[in-house]
């Protein structure tokens, strides 16, 4: 039966982290990314809530041990695949954007976060069962709990290759359920045999007549989906999310046009990742025949010098390969990690390929290892039209970060060009963090005068700045204004003459975007920084966030400003971020705390208990918040990131659990265990980046086996702390 045991808490820790993983996924489709924090905290109040009902029942559950054990295992399989059904009815389906505005949306999601913390719950509370029942066997039983958490990382993984996050929900259900069934004793089989084959026809009916995911009204795909006659041509899923092809008569390309074009915007197919818009499918002869680009302000470093090596980072849906191929480009360099857009791309538009050569791989490894030199550079451009009112503020992007522009310039050729277009907005944040980032390139590498360096083009809707290698001559100034002129933007030649009469066809609320430009050229940039509304200094790898603008003393502002306007400024993402952590704090005292003082504190050394416990759980989670963290860049995608260093650290704490059964349980032993932990992840904190920087080049399998080296020996030895403890 022990054999059994271990097996059964090991089916269930993998269904239940994979669970936590694939609801990211789901909640990232159906609303956005900023909803991984919630899942977490759910996941983490579940364990924490079924350990003070143990504390609470222990006498009771262990008694009915035998049949409560296998009940709570179904139970957790079955309520998962219920409660994202539920989740996803008109009655519970809540919106980010609709919290802000209704109450019914805030108790929505309230309930919603209720019901996602039941499977977590039940599975805890089994796994916890356990535990308590067989103390003995601690070490042995925390190794397969560990083990089988590893291995829902690579569950996860290995199944949104092949199949959609519902139906995924749905065979993990069946491995919880499994977990329960093999170990229904004779004593309860007939009541407990019962439940299971129940259990498992209502999950054959979810697999016939699976939950539809439908995502927020405000996401691009539903709104496009809105259009007569548009229809989804293509659908997979993968790790980097739910690739969808959109096709539609009225879906046209025409990026920030110039109001002096006379053609007509094209006809594309449009392709969105999670149900946000990623760009256009648009072949190289249709752009050629429309010249829809030639027209927009992203063609200026084209009409500068016709590059004979072009890189085109993060390519996305090819629209930018296309151009090139358009304009007769002789090597064309293509990079995009994400294998899928790279493959609908090659389905779709057969006629790319010429002249090109496409690597699936990290952005900021290529240029690392790369030792070809570019005439010129493209960044994949910038927000989008509307902007995204702070939605996307705790995303992750390590393509605008001063350290990867920096390894972007050391590609370019004596008279290269860096180039990067994005939207303008106002008051402006994004063109100013641009800006800023282009100067603190250029004055990182020591350019003592970087306004002969840059150099853009303004559109009624969009900015593209250009940052050469060797100075801008007369020459350069030339093609630039005439350029302007006939598209009728306003050129950016700095510093900028204010009052000048250069800015007449785009005319903006006030001239302060060009003062702040002025400002920023100057050696008091910081001084700008500190004083200016939002946050626009330069993104660096250690904090990524791009579309973070927020400074928490500008609220008072958008509020007596802007009034009911404000919700564009007050960034929605991490707005929601305090939210769930208020939201997490009152449940976690409700649920965790309060019932405590029920047992009381005194007595058996209780107090002394919860902190040892409570601050292994916490420093366990900061460890791996972190290395999460720090993974994203070195592997390129969230959920390979994260199922990665859950596997390692999960499957090496499993191993150091079970040989904790070795280790004689004196003071000594625990103060040698804790010190050993403590000095390894000192010494981490100071090497990771150096490690990881310097082996960014290296390829996925190399790059995991040096992460297994990293992590495996602090996390041998942070699986020992709580069975010793136990």
């Amino acid at each position: 039966m022990a054999r059994k045991i271990n097996i059964s808490i090991a089916l269930l820790s993998s269904a239940i982290i994979a669970f936590q993983l694939v609801l990211i996924q789901i909640l990232e489709f159906t609303q956005w990314y900023h909803f991984a924090y919630m899942i977490i905290s759910i996941a983490m109040l579940g364990f924490g809530a079924s350990g003070t009902f143990i504390a609470i029942f222990r006498k009771c559950l262990l008694s009915n041990y035998s049949f409560l054990l296998p009940l709570m295992m179904l139970l957790s399989g079955l309520s998962m695949t219920i409660i994202l059904a539920i989740s996803q009815t008109d009655v519970m389906k809540f919106d980010t954007f609709l919290l802000f505005t209704s109450t019914n949306e805030i108790c929505k999601l309230i309930i919603v976060y209720i019901l996602f913390f039941i499977p977590f719950f039940f599975g805890a509370l089994a796994i916890g069962m356990v535990f308590s029942f067989s103390p003995e066997r601690i070490g042995s039983l925390y190794f397969a709990n560990m083990i089988g958490s590893g291995l829902g990382g690579v569950i996860v993984l290995v199944f949104t290759m092949f199949l959609f996050p519902n139906q995924i929900v749905i065979i993990l259900s069946f491995l919880a359920i499994l977990s329960g069934i093999i170990i229904i004793p004779k004593k309860h089989k007939l009541v407990l045999s019962i439940t299971g084959i129940t259990s498992i026809l209502v999950l054959l009916f979810f697999m016939i007549r699976p939950t539809s995911l439908n995502p927020s009204l405000f996401k691009s795909l539903t709104k496009v989906l809105d259009l007569p006659g548009s229809e989804i041509v293509y659908n997979k899923n993968s790790p980097y999310g739910n690739l969808q092809v959109v096709k539609s008569t009225l879906l046209r390309f025409a990026p920030g046009l110039s109001l002096n074009y006379k053609g007509e915007a094209p006809v594309t197919d449009m392709v969105f990742v999670n149900g946000n818009w990623k760009g256009p499918l648009i072949s190289p002869e249709t752009l050629k025949k429309t010249e829809v680009l030639d027209n927009t302000s992203f063609a200026l470093a084209f009409k500068i010098q016709k590059p004979q090596n072009l890189l085109i980072l993060n390519s996305g849906t090819g629209a930018h390969i296309s151009y090139g191929i358009s304009q007769n480009i002789p090597n064309i360099i293509a990079v995009e990690p994400n294998k899928m857009l790279s493959e609908i791309v090659e389905n779709k538009l057969p006629d790319i390929k010429l002249n090109l050569k496409t690597f699936e791989v990290n952005t900021r490894s290529f240029l690392v290892k790369d030792t070809m030199f570019y005439d010129l550079i493209l960044f994949p451009d910038i927000n989008s039209f509307g902007g995204n009112s702070g939605i996307n503020a705790l995303n992750e992007e390590y393509l605008f970060t001063k350290q990867s522009f920096v390894n972007a310039w050391d590609r370019l050729s004596p008279h290269g060009m860096l180039s990067i277009t994005c939207w303008f907005d106002y008051p402006s944040r994004y063109p100013l963090r641009v800006f800023s980032t282009l100067i603190e390139l250029l004055k990182n590498v020591e350019i003592n005068c970087p306004e002969k360096h840059i150099a853009g083009i303004k559109s009624w809707g969009t900015i593209t700045f250009i940052i050469k290698r060797h100075e801008i001559n007369s020459t350069d100034i030339e093609k630039i204004t005439r350029f302007a002129k006939d598209m009728q933007f306003d050129p950016l030649i700095f510093p900028i003459d204010i009052n000048a009469n250069d800015h007449q066809y785009n005319i903006v609320q006030d001239s302060s975007l060009f003062k702040h430009f002025n400002k920023l050229l100057t050696g008091k940039r910081q001084d700008f920084y500190n004083a200016y509304l939002f946050k626009v200094n330069p993104t660096t790898d250690n904090k990524p966030y791009f579309n973070q603008f927020l400074k928490l003393r500008s609220f008072n502002y958008f509020i007596e400003n802007l009034g009911n306007r404000n919700a564009a400024f007050i960034e929605i993402g991490s707005v929601f971020l305090v939210f769930t952590f208020i939201q997490i704090t009152i449940l976690a005292f409700l649920l965790i705390i309060l019932p405590l003082f029920k047992i009381g504190w005194k007595g058996f050394d209780k107090l002394k208990t919860f902190v040892y416990l409570s601050g292994i759980g916490m420093g366990y989670m900061f460890v791996e918040i972190v290395l999460i963290q720090k993974s994203i860049l070195y592997f390129d995608q969230p959920l390979f990131s994260t199922a990665i260093v859950l596997c390692i650290l999960l499957v090496f704490s499993g191993v150091g659990s079970y040989y904790s059964n070795n280790i004689k349980l004196k003071r000594k032993s625990f103060i040698t265990v804790i010190g050993i932990i403590s000095l390894y992840l000192l010494l981490l904190s100071f090497s990771i980046n150096l490690i990881l920087n310097s082996t960014i080049v290296c390829n996925p399998s190399m790059k995991f086996l040096i992460f297994i080296v990293l992590i495996a020996p602090p996390a041998f030895f942070m699986g020992m702390p709580f069975p010793m403890g136990i």
